[in-house]
């Protein structure tokens, strides 16, 4: 099991991928969104100090909903046994 979490500047989203038994159960990232796999992104050893400062804005927001996002989905599944979001 591994669970992913990403956000731009107003947006986000968590997966949880999970195998049991040699059986994908839910799937990874790449099987949910297969976009989010290609590389379309500098390192940020490659930008500009230009481009760095307006390439990848972040509101502290959406990165504390993310992370309680986060939380929440490790807790159901320490707790319950299963997540509660699908």
């Amino acid at each position: 099991m591994y669970i992913d979490s990403g956000n731009g500047e107003f947006t986000g989203q968590i997966v949880c991928g999970v195998r049991r038994n040699e059986h994908t159960v839910f799937k990874p990232i790449g099987g949910v969104q297969p976009e989010m796999l290609r590389d379309t992104d500098k390192f940020p050893s490659e930008l500009s100090c230009t481009e760095a400062s307006v390439s990848a804005p972040q509101s502290m927001a959406a990165n504390i909903t993310a992370a309680t996002a986060v939380v929440d989905m490790v807790y159901s599944i320490l707790a319950h046994g299963e997540s509660l979001v699908r």
